[in-house]
């Protein structure tokens, strides 16, 4: 476990990282609101923020997927059990306390990436573009209101935290936020010439998209189902 952990952990941030390095090439096309020599460490801090994020929506979509039963049912029907039931019924179950505390760490990471990002445009004399009201300023707006603030604060708040409704809808808004990021880094902010030719997307290139995204969700399904990902005994369906 420990290996696979560390090698994990290595590729993630040499792949952000150098995805943020490729940006660095072309400081005179990007936004002055994106464009700045610490694009590799953002990229990489914006990766460290989402991970709890997706573990919290992928561990919520698998366990309805799977149709496991939110603890506090599992344990309103245990009570009329045998001492054997009520162990599959805690078994049988997604620990509920592990995404409320893995959701505690959520805010102070988004709290760094907002304070260094704030921090750079000062710095950088580019703080006052946010006021612009052009298209770039309103992107970026959206991208830290939708994709950090919110979110921050609503995981500030110990019944967002431990509701499994509302800690599902914010970590998605972390999650359309970073990719908002990476689409206003890779492609809408940057200047291009007035008569450049612009790209339609071959209605291949959606179904190549959808069937990648599919075939992963499917993967991740099969392993959860057959493999103790959720916990263990947790690839069995909860029953009556």
């Amino acid at each position: 476990m420990i290996p696979l952990v560390i090698g994990g952990t290595v590729l993630s941030c040499l792949h952000q990282s150098s995805l943020g390095s490729l940006f660095l090439n072309v400081p005179d096309q990007l936004d002055p609101l994106w464009y700045t020599p610490l694009l590799p460490l953002f990229f990489l801090m914006s990766a460290i923020y989402v991970g709890p994020a997706v573990v919290i929506v992928a561990t919520t979509l698998a366990s309805r997927a799977l149709g496991l039963r939110p603890a506090p049912e599992a344990w309103r029907h245990a009570g009329d059990r045998t001492s054997q039931q009520r162990v599959d019924a805690r078994s049988a179950r997604v620990e509920p306390d592990i995404l409320s505390s893995l959701a505690r760490f959520i805010p102070f990471l988004l709290g760094i990436y907002l304070f260094a990002k704030v921090l750079e445009l000062i710095v950088a004399g580019d703080f006052d573009l946010l006021f612009n009201g052009d298209r770039a300023s309103g992107l970026f707006l959206l991208e830290m209101s939708v994709g950090v603030i919110i979110p921050m604060l609503m995981f500030l708040s110990a019944g967002i935290r431990e509701n499994a409704g509302w800690r599902f809808v914010a970590s998605l808004m972390i999650i359309a936020g970073l990719m908002l990021n990476r689409v206003d880094v890779s492609i809408i902010s940057w200047a291009r010439p007035a008569d450049a030719l612009s790209y339609t997307v071959h209605p291949l290139e959606y179904g190549f998209t959808i069937g990648l995204w599919a075939g992963l969700a499917l993967v991740f399904y099969l392993v959860a189902l057959y493999f103790p990902v959720l916990g263990p005994g947790a690839h069995g369906k909860a029953s009556d």
